[in-house]
């Protein structure tokens, strides 16, 4: 096995023993060790390849993000890719991260950071908002989306169709007078 495939396996070992760590426990009871132990990898191995569980973490969110979009309500999502309510409530995968109690607010932040450069680009050319107001309309649909998916995460998929539909109404309507 070369160098490279070697370190692929160790670091999709430690994300996923991560991932399903969180699955039982919240974010600041997971300890180094734990991930070793879980991915069964040293803890040599553990810091060749990352420095701190934060590293982890963010390597995580970056594989999570690339997984989904966040759009303004006058463009067509990629349809590879979850709007952020869907990825909470259909990847199971990455459910037990989205709703760790302890980690809300950095995902939120790590979120807003991540899809800045592009929400604002489409945001402003779409709507004609200036930059700083598409930003704060991002952290707006960022943190609210965030926490109303993670309210509703319990409920049919009729029910929260329904929140969607009006949240989502609700949002276009505001875009639609601010043109």
């Amino acid at each position: 096995m070369s160098n490279d495939r070697r370190v692929e396996y160790s670091r999709t070992a430690i994300k996923d023993a991560f991932l399903k760590l969180l699955s039982s426990r919240r974010y600041n009871e997971i300890t180094i060790t734990d991930l070793c132990r879980q991915s069964n990898v040293s803890r040599g191995t553990f810091y060749t390849q990352y420095e701190r569980l934060g590293n982890v973490l963010n390597d995580v969110l970056s594989d999570a993000f690339s997984m989904m979009s966040v759009t303004t309500v006058l463009e067509q999502s990629d349809s590879r890719r979850l709007p952020l309510c869907r990825m909470i409530r259909e990847n199971e995968k990455y459910r037990a991260l989205f709703m760790d109690d302890d980690l809300t607010d950095y995902i939120a932040e790590q979120m807003i950071s991540y899809f800045k450069p592009s929400y604002i680009a489409s945001a402003s050319a779409n709507s004609g908002l200036s930059e700083e107001a598409a930003a704060a309309f991002l952290e707006f649909q960022v943190q609210g989306c965030y926490a109303i998916a993670r309210k509703n995460a319990g409920k049919s998929k009729e029910e929260w169709q329904e929140i969607r539909s009006h949240i989502d109404d609700w949002i276009y309507k505001g875009f639609q007078e601010s043109r």
